[in-house]
């Protein structure tokens, strides 16, 4: 590693470790010490690996606020896109077939070991450091710096919040047999929980009627517990998701039940479906770019405009299309991508520099080298400046720094 490393973990069977680190990569290795893979992919420090409970698989966690999945040699099989800041953790499930992140967002989100989006777990007030599941994979607890420990179903539902803590908590565990919980905290101080089931569902069913009532993901035998029914509020989020994720007619199908519960309502159905729909293929675009599937991502943000005129595209999107197009020898198709994300975030150097490689790529060599000169201006990285220079060195001279091992080194 080339950088302070935050996290190393042991596969189950104890046959190789994987580090997080700081240089923004995860290293997998031997239970001996023997380096076998460097996994390049995350564009800011890593904070946290874990290996699946089969042991085939990988996620690591990161400043650039993405999950990534794995195989466990080493090969990228998704990128989990949906956070809003640095994510500290991840885990899978005891059975390995769902992960929960934690994240400076203040929120724990669910998803599908192969990375769907499942629930976006709110209600911490401040950045959540630790998540973990039960031992039978029922629930969860996840620690916070607005002091709490909370604790929730493994379908996202809010089942209590513990207080006690005089200062952030930084991690949370159950007891191997699931009766108990364990938080530590900047107070100084270990606190042991009693994890009472029954009370808890109690609790969830006297406080919680309204969420109940009113969550898409609570299922109808959950609600039965508590002698609820589903409202209005459930078939429009359950048509918000459908929509979400691309199934327009099941949305519509939703929106129409919630109508027909609620007259009252005021939306057009067709209508509220399409900007849902439109985020939706910006995230999928965006994810897109990450596969190298340049054409593919460019199609979805134009139908996604096509279908939300009004939609806006962040910096951040355009400028992963604009680098990685880049990268793989697609800088004159992607340069518009580049110019969109300088117009909208002019003062981001990280987004000056790629607009830079792209105008290297295509012959500008003069702008080229003015976009490297103010990244160079604009960054603390001294490893990066001083690979800058050499670019900007090179471009004066009339020379290509950029060879296919340099752009390999990149990606």
């Amino acid at each position: 590693h080339q950088d302070e490393v935050n996290h190393v973990t042991f596969s189950r069977d104890s046959k190789y470790l994987a580090s997080a680190s700081d240089d923004n990569t995860v290293k997998l290795w031997t239970a001996q010490g023997k380096l076998l893979d460097t996994l390049i992919g995350h564009q800011s420090l890593v904070t946290h690996v874990t290996f699946s409970p089969d042991g085939k698989y990988l996620a690591s966690a990161s400043w650039d606020n993405t999950v990534k999945l794995w195989t466990a040699q080493g090969k990228l099989l998704d990128t989990l896109i949906g956070h809003q800041n640095w994510i500290n953790h991840v885990t899978f499930s005891p059975d390995g077939k769902y992960l929960a992140s934690a994240s400076w967002d203040n929120t724990v989100k669910l998803w599908t070991a192969q990375g769907k989006l499942l629930d976006t777990l709110t209600g911490h007030q401040d950045e959540v450091n630790h998540v973990t599941f039960s031992p039978d994979g029922k629930y969860l607890a996840s620690a916070s710096d607005d002091n709490t420990v909370k604790l929730w179903t493994a379908q996202g539902k809010l089942l209590d919040t513990l207080t006690g803590h005089q200062d952030l908590v930084n991690h949370v565990t159950f007891s191997p047999d699931g009766k108990y919980l364990a938080s530590a905290s900047r107070d100084n101080t270990v606190k042991l929980w009693n994890f009472n089931r029954e009370e808890l569902l109690k609790y969830a069913c006297n406080g919680l009627s309204d969420y109940l009532k009113n969550n898409p993901n609570v299922i109808v035998q959950e609600r039965s517990l508590c002698g609820l029914e589903a409202s209005p509020t459930v078939f429009i989020l359950q048509g918000e998701k459908l929509a979400y994720n691309g199934n327009i007619n099941g949305a519509i199908d939703n929106f129409k039940k919630a109508l027909e519960l609620d007259p009252s309502l005021d939306f057009d159905p067709n209508t509220k479906a399409k900007p849902i729909k439109a985020q939706f293929l910006v995230n999928e675009g965006y994810r897109l770019v990450f596969q190298g599937n340049f054409s593919q991502a460019l199609a979805s943000y134009k139908k996604a405009q096509e279908l939300d005129p009004k939609l806006e595209i962040y910096a951040n999107y355009w400028n992963a299309l604009c680098w990685f197009g880049s990268l793989y020898n697609k800088a004159e198709k992607v340069m518009f991508a580049c110019e969109k994300a300088v117009e909208l975030e002019p003062e981001d150097g990280t987004i000056i520099d790629s607009r830079g490689l792209a105008r290297a790529l295509t012959g500008n060599t003069k702008g080229a080298i003015e976009d490297f000169e103010v990244f160079i201006a604009w960054t603390d990285d001294q490893e990066e400046k001083a690979q800058r220079q050499g670019w900007v060195d090179d471009l004066k001279n009339g020379k290509n720094p950029f060879t296919t091992e340099v752009l390999e080194s990149l990606r």
